[in-house]
């Protein structure tokens, strides 16, 4: 089982967090910056990518928006919303 550590993480949310500049790649680039920012519990950079993937929503591939949906959700404090999304995500792809 591969690792991830606190530094990949970081050089992770560096990289994604310049690539949100690159159109072709805003949503995914952004939805993979927001995972990386919650993971080190920055929910503010979290919370602010995950507005620029919401805001892409289209962008993303049909089944990646539900999970960006809930992502958004949970990093904006809104448990419900974040639970139905998720729970929408596991059923789609146990």
């Amino acid at each position: 089982m591969k690792r991830i550590t606190l530094p990949k993480i970081r050089r992770s949310l560096e990289t994604m967090s310049y690539r949100v500049d690159v159109p072709a790649d805003v949503a995914v680039a952004a939805l993979r910056g927001a995972q990386a920012a919650s993971w080190q519990n920055d929910m503010e950079q979290a919370g602010a990518l995950a507005d620029v993937a919401i805001r892409h929503v289209t962008l993303l591939p049909g089944r990646t928006a539900p999970f960006a949906r809930g992502l958004h959700a949970y990093v904006s404090g809104q448990a419900d919303s974040a639970v139905y999304w998720l729970t929408r995500v596991l059923k789609a792809n146990p």
